[in-house]
């Protein structure tokens, strides 16, 4: 039978903050996953503790075993580490991947899972000067080189997931006041551009690099985060379609 997509988006709605979930955002993203056909399980103004309950019930859901990969999106205020439940109280972000990892959510093994979080990770503006021509760059990219080797029915704990956050750590995500939010606006333009030919690596690179190109009064850099996928992940290959403004 033909495998299902399953995605589960938790989005904190605030009107007052420059930095939460809008309804542009989230109807960008619903649009997005249905175009992408995957089943949406969507949730808004969850607590923190209810955050993790959903994650939970997500993890058990029956047509996860059908399934050939998930997403998990989540929008809300956010520190290093956490993001805010409607109630202010913090979800550490590990728990997401506790959840779904081949331990707690065996339905999932060897699948891909993209958790894609829009929140700050601290206060800073993530920039800073450099003299005359002179340019600084940094990059954290870490392989492993280890082989997958099971041994005895041991298999990997995490594996397959890759998460993909508004900003790097420390710093502001950055948004337009009551309209959308930059990083859910360039991934939706993105995978709807490209997802017919390339893989969820080089679409999430593309993201990244409308930051670098795109002069801004704010400088913020999105970052992969976990990554542990062994294969290549194609969402579409062979359908392109243009992102279209709400």
């Amino acid at each position: 039978s033909e495998k299902s997509k399953q995605q589960i988006s938790c989005g904190h709605t605030d009107p007052n903050s420059l930095d939460c979930s809008t309804e542009y955002d989230t109807q960008a993203m619903l649009s997005l996953f249905h175009f992408l056909g995957y089943e949406v399980v969507d949730y808004q103004d969850l607590t923190a503790q209810v955050i993790d309950e959903a994650l939970i019930n997500f993890s058990k859901h029956p047509k996860l075993f059908n399934t050939d990969s998930v997403f998990v999106v989540l929008m809300s205020h956010g520190g290093l580490g956490t993001i805010c439940g409607s109630d202010l109280k913090d979800f550490e972000t590990d728990k997401i991947y506790e959840r779904l990892n081949t331990k707690n959510c065996p339905a999932l093994m060897n699948k891909p899972k993209v958790i894609i979080i829009q929140a700050c990770t601290g206060g800073n503006e993530g920039v800073v000067k450099v003299s005359g021509s002179r340019q600084v760059m940094a990059t954290e990219y870490i392989r492993s080189s280890s082989k997958n080797v099971a041994k005895g029915g041991m298999v990997h704990a995490e594996k397959d997931f890759i998460g993909f956050y508004s900003s790097t750590r420390y710093t502001f995500s950055y948004r337009i006041p009551k309209y959308r939010s930059d990083f859910i606006h360039y991934i939706c333009d993105v995978i709807f551009t490209y997802c017919h030919k390339d893989d969820i690596e080089e679409l999430f690179k593309k993201v990244m690099q409308h930051f670098e190109d795109s002069p801004s009064e704010h400088m913020q850099m999105p970052t992969k985060e976990r990554d542990t996928l062994t294969k290549e992940f194609y969402l579409l290959p062979g359908k392109s379609h243009r992102f279209s403004e709400f």
